[in-house]
């Protein structure tokens, strides 16, 4: 058993977090041209993705009060961990895993989990709808 040794644990997740899926073709372009683009490999697979950077600083802005911090995704441990060491986050991030699809508790999660986060996303160059 592995334990984590600090009270205070921060999860951030990948998609649409960490990194933004871009699907406006203008909005791409946009991102190309100002070089706001990485490229992301996993299994001979390649995609262009936004970092999204207000949730990087974020995540290592905690990293650096002490926080453990935990990346996850629901499309598995491999694409974070990808991510992560795209995202040239490994200094920062303590566990990756496959985002959980349940808990048990007696309590619902919003009695225990503190405050949802979600920063807005400078990188769009497009109005969102």
């Amino acid at each position: 058993m592995q334990v984590i040794n600090n009270d205070h644990v921060v999860c951030f997740d990948v998609d649409d977090t960490l990194i933004m899926w871009i699907w406006d073709q203008y909005e791409r372009q946009q991102l190309e041209e100002s070089g706001n683009l990485i490229q992301v490999n996993l299994h001979g697979y390649s995609t262009l993705v936004s970092p999204h950077k207000e949730h990087i600083e974020l995540l290592k802005r905690y990293k650096g009060k002490g926080k453990t911090i935990i990346v996850w995704s629901a499309s598995g441990n491999e694409w974070a961990e990808i991510v992560v060491k795209t995202l040239g986050l490994e200094a920062y991030v303590d566990f990756v895993f496959t985002k959980p699809e349940k808990y048990i508790d007696d309590l619902n999660c919003n009695e225990w989990m503190g405050e949802h986060v979600y920063l807005g996303n400078k990188n769009k160059t497009t109005p969102h709808n």
